[in-house]
């Protein structure tokens, strides 16, 4: 599952000042194919992270899991391609939204996380 990352900071090849987008490939284990997810940015400290949950895969159905992957790294990767930056399983406590697609997520005061529908 590739990034795509907005570099601001470069130009382009004909000298212009414009956005780049270039493609990252990560490390390690990587999420299941889905569609129909939700997704969702969620700051922790001076870190930001990129969450995506459930959604659907066209031969298995509804996906419960929910990733994880720090948005800081994946810029520095552009930067520096050895750096080891992996998505991350992330395991939840109490009741979990279970096998849900077709969802949305809004993020409360920068603290909290609310899934709605599916």
């Amino acid at each position: 599952m590739p990034i795509a990352v907005h570099q601001d900071d470069e130009e382009t090849k004909d000298g212009h000042d414009e956005p780049i987008w270039i493609e990252v490939r990560l490390q390690g284990k990587l999420p299941e194919m889905r569609s129909n997810h939700c997704a969702f940015i969620f700051k922790k400290g001076s870190d930001e992270f990129l969450y995506i949950h459930g959604g659907r895969d066209l031969k298995e159905g509804s996906i419960a899991t929910m990733w994880k992957v720090n948005i800081n790294s994946v810029k520095e990767l552009s930067h520096n391609s050895s750096l080891p930056v992996e998505w991350e399983l992330v395991t939840t406590a109490g009741r979990n939204p279970g096998k849900i697609s077709h969802h949305k997520v809004f993020v409360v005061n920068a603290q909290n996380v609310l899934m709605y529908g599916g």
